[in-house]
């Protein structure tokens, strides 16, 4: 740990996506796409514990910091399985390529922290814009 922030060494950890309770694809052949979703309840009781080993690391190292997927794939206590139109999920907790790709606007601060401390004078000419 002394070692990282003697060295300037910064820490992102991404959290688990939710983890549903069938594979998207089967789900959503037997079902109806409202019912395809695992609830925060079931989803908090299954990350409780590591989650907060996990974020009372983050809370005593300024140089880590943490991305929970749940903050932008859950929604009124719900996980579906589609979000905005498109399948989230290729099984129980991977997500799809094309949701994947829609969702790196959630990511663009804390990567800006992890490569350069967010400052943004520094500029990035191979990383694209997010659209």
């Amino acid at each position: 740990r002394a070692a990282a922030m003697d060295a300037h060494l910064r820490v992102l950890v991404i959290l688990s996506s939710p983890v549903q309770t069938y594979k998207a694809p089967h789900c959503l052949s037997e079902f109806d796409e409202s019912a395809c979703f695992v609830s925060m309840e079931d989803m908090e009781k299954y990350v409780r514990g590591v989650e907060a080993r996990i974020r009372k690391v983050v809370a005593a190292n300024e140089n880590v910091k943490v991305i929970d997927p749940k903050a932008f794939l859950c929604a009124d206590r719900r996980c579906p399985v589609v979000i905005d139109g498109v399948v989230a999920y290729n099984d129980e907790s991977h997500l799809t390529w094309t949701l994947s790709g829609k969702l790196g606007a959630y990511f663009v601060e804390s990567i800006d922290w992890l490569l350069d401390g967010g400052d943004a004078s520094v500029v990035h000419p191979e990383r694209s814009e997010v659209h």
